[in-house]
């Protein structure tokens, strides 16, 4: 009779021992749910970082090779620019002298 007692007298908080139980239970996964999400958010914002970086430095770097092949580039035009403005000076010297030649001998041609 005293078993039966305690055992009525236990049935209501092992039932509220079970209903804890099944609470702690719920909050525990929910936390672990939330920690999961979070740690799943951070490493995709760190993916995206990690991806915007590397298309940043391959845009960096097409821009240094595009940048250094125009370089060159302008300096074969400049060197080119710069020979041909050489022959049209020696070309305008040449014509120079020859017209001041021609000035010279057509002033001794009069001058007799």
């Amino acid at each position: 009779a005293e078993l039966e007692r305690v055992r009525a007298a236990a049935g209501p908080a092992a039932a509220k021992l079970e209903r804890l139980g099944a609470f702690a239970h719920e909050r525990t996964e929910r936390r672990l749910m939330d920690t999961c999400f979070d740690l799943w958010c951070v490493w995709l914002i760190e993916e995206k970082c990690r991806r915007q970086f590397a298309q940043l430095m391959d845009d960096h770097e097409s821009f240094m090779a595009s940048k250094d092949d125009d370089l060159a580039e302008f300096a074969l035009a400049e060197e080119a620019i710069q020979r041909s403005r050489q022959t049209h000076c020696a070309q305008v010297d040449a014509i120079a002298q020859h017209w001041g030649a021609s000035l010279h001998a057509a002033a001794i041609a009069l001058a007799r």
